[in-house]
């Protein structure tokens, strides 16, 4: 009874160290993210500072090299921004500090500037990006655009990134609507490599690429993706994707979206390709 009493208090023991090295473990976690959380501004000012200083170099009185140089340094400050902005949003929605708003926005501008951003991303290459949209999309609704921008311009972006030639497709698909909401689907299929099954189960696990080679190829931080799928959540919306090696993939986010007013836009739908400036307005 002794030795059975004692293992009983050994073990106890043990598992009380394994839980405070757990919660400081958590604790040490915690208060990284928060550190960075609190950082945001801070991080985030100096590199705005480069990239503006940079932009208002160039026009002026410059020989070719020095406007070279001045090309290189804005674009690689704007690359480096795009990974702090990752690095940040994703200590904030660790952090729990990641608010999201509610406010009345239209849909057709959010989709205007995922087009707009895309475009730019395409201009000098070999594939097109077309936006299928619904002429009953409504156009006033309650939410956050500011977030869902941001989802939507990763996927495309991340569609366009390994994507080498074809097209890249944004459909949006109203799956149910009543009075107070509307059920949305946004599609975003390429036609690049595709993955394996095994690299779809790791792809939105944080700091992580579908392949190893990934960041020496096309660069990121790999947290792109869980950003988008923990943003997608927030939004009360699901996010997932298939695909097929060699057969390209498609992403799909389904979200409810409340509105106050039933308001169709007018038009008709269609495909509007970016590669020409005149057909990049979306009706």
């Amino acid at each position: 009874a002794d030795a059975i009493q004692s293992d009983i208090l050994l073990r106890k023991q043990a598992e009380g160290r394994a839980r405070q090295a757990q919660d400081a473990a958590e604790q040490a976690d915690q208060a990284k993210s928060d550190f960075l959380a609190n950082m945001s501004h801070e991080i985030r000012t100096p590199m705005n500072a480069v990239m503006g200083m940079a932009h208002l170099a160039m026009p002026t009185d410059l020989n070719d090299r020095q406007r070279n140089y001045l090309k290189k340094i804005e674009s690689g400050a704007q690359s480096l921004l795009r990974i702090i902005n990752d690095i940040l949003d994703f200590s904030k929605i660790e952090a729990g500090r990641m608010d999201l708003e509610s406010v009345r926005f239209s849909l057709h501008e959010v989709m205007q500037n995922v087009a707009d951003i895309a475009a730019t991303r395409t201009a000098n290459a070999e594939i097109e990006v077309l936006f299928d949209l619904p002429p009953t999309l409504p156009t006033e609704m309650m939410g956050d655009p500011l977030r869902l921008g941001q989802v939507l311009i990763n996927l495309v972006g991340n569609a366009i990134k390994f994507t080498t030639q074809g097209e890249v497709i944004v459909r949006v698909e109203v799956m149910e609507r009543n009075d107070t909401h509307v059920e949305l689907q946004f599609s975003i299929r390429d036609t690049g490599a595709g993955m394996t099954p095994e690299q779809v189960a790791r792809l939105f696990q944080a700091f992580t690429q579908a392949d190893a080679s990934t960041t020496r190829r096309f660069g990121g931080t790999g947290l792109g993706l869980a950003i988008a799928r923990r943003l997608s959540e927030m939004l009360g919306g699901n996010l997932s994707v298939g695909s097929q090696e060699d057969a390209g993939s498609v992403f799909t986010l389904s979200l409810r979206l409340f509105f106050r007013e039933q308001t169709e836009a007018g038009g008709s739908a269609g495909r509007h390709r970016l590669a020409d400036p005149e057909q990049q307005a979306l009706h």
